[in-house]
């Protein structure tokens, strides 16, 4: 399919992806779920004394 394949498309127009804007997509969302997974770690604190336990409860809130 020749032309851009991420020309916009108007109301009431065949909807037709080609495959590099479909795997560019893919690839941003899994890029960015990684950035956000990366995120969730950097928010844990880090401890380095002995006999601290942080906790994750079943909210996903992070306990000390």
């Amino acid at each position: 399919m020749p032309g851009d394949a991420f020309q916009s498309v108007l109301p009431g127009q065949k909807l037709e992806i080609p495959a590099a804007a479909h795997n560019a997509f893919l690839k941003s969302a899994r890029t960015t779920r990684g950035k956000l997974r990366e995120a969730d770690r950097d928010d844990e604190p880090e401890f380095r004394q002995s006999g601290i336990v942080g906790v994750r409860n079943t909210l996903g809130v992070f306990h000390v």
